[in-house]
C-alpha cells in the first residue's frame, strides 16, 4: 500500500475526513480530483460550490459558486486594466 492508504481505508467519516457532502459520488472526493488533475483554485471552489449545494448550505453555496464566477469574469474581461470592484471586495 501507498503512503496514507491504509488510513484511508480504516478511517471513519467525520466533517474533516470524507464529509458526507463531498462523499455522496462514487469514485473519489471532489479534491482529490481538483488535486490530481491541477484544477486551478477558482475554478476547484466554483465546482466544490456546485457540487455540494445541496447537501450543505443550498442556495448560499450557489451564491458563493457565482460570485467567484463574477470574480473571475471581471478579472478576465479587464485584466490589462483591472481595478478591484465590489465583487472582488
Amino acid at each position: 500500500m501507498e503512503n496514507g492508504e491504509e488510513y484511508c481505508v480504516d478511517a471513519k467519516p467525520d466533517m474533516v475526513f470524507r464529509p458526507a457532502h463531498y462523499t455522496q459520488w462514487k469514485g473519489m472526493e471532489p479534491f482529490t480530483f481538483f488535486m490530481l488533475n491541477n484544477v486551478p483554485f477558482a475554478e476547484a471552489n466554483v465546482c466544490k460550490y456546485v457540487l455540494r449545494w445541496r447537501a450543505k448550505n443550498g442556495i448560499e453555496d450557489l451564491n458563493k459558486a457565482k460570485r467567484i464566477i463574477d470574480m473571475m469574469i471581471e478579472l478576465e474581461t479587464h485584466s490589462a486594466d483591472y481595478t478591484p470592484k465590489k465583487t472582488c471586495l
